[in-house]
């Protein structure tokens, strides 16, 4: 289920090659985060590393080129009611944006 206080995606930066073999469609299988930075992938959140959680790769085509996310549980969670991952990636931005806005007030 949802883990209330926690991301569903958290940007990441990708370097070398290994990772594009693991993206079946933009979306990768789930592996701890640990096993994907041995591929190249960087997190900048310390926290995030410590607790070595297990993720999939997201890619999203954006305007500037690719953009790389992992995809924690709540994603998974957010998948549930609509199988697509641009459908999920959005309702969490939004979901951002919108706390954002909140937050500023």
């Amino acid at each position: 289920g949802w883990a209330a206080g926690e991301p569903a995606l958290v940007p990441v930066q990708v370097q070398g090659e290994a990772v594009a073999a693991e993206l079946d469609r933009g979306l990768s299988s789930r592996r701890a985060l640990r096993a994907w930075q041995e591929l190249g992938v960087s997190v900048e959140d310390a926290g995030l590393v410590a607790s070595d959680p297990m993720g999939m790769l997201l890619m999203l085509e954006q305007d500037g080129g690719e953009e790389f996310r992992f995809a924690l549980q709540n994603f998974q969670v957010l998948m549930r009611y609509n199988r697509s991952r641009l459908y999920a990636a959005a309702v969490w931005d939004l979901a951002q944006a919108l706390r954002a806005g909140r937050d500023e007030r």
